[in-house]
């Protein structure tokens, strides 16, 4: 819309962070390019590799391989991300 008032070459995709922890992506962001038009990427759909099971947590961690760090140092899973897999 504010490109289109302003006659500058509108958006055509929109990259976002959707994933089975953060659903806020389904609220939010696809009515918007659903009335616009918009294409959408997801990123970051395997909560940057910390969708796991314990035993692969736990061979990670004696192994030394831990985890992702790109995004975030932590690559533990937190507490919503452990649920989150329990029930996966």
């Amino acid at each position: 819309m504010l490109a289109r008032d302003h006659a500058l070459t509108p958006f055509v995709i929109y990259q976002g962070e959707w994933n089975v922890t953060k659903r806020s992506f389904e609220r939010d962001i696809i009515p918007m390019v659903r009335s616009e038009g918009i294409a959408l990427s997801a990123r970051n759909v395997l909560c940057a590799g910390k969708v796991r099971t314990d035993a692969k947590k736990e061979q990670r961690r004696v192994t030394g391989e831990q985890g992702r760090k790109l995004i975030d140092p932590n690559w533990e899973r937190n507490e919503v991300e452990r649920k989150m897999c329990k029930e996966l």
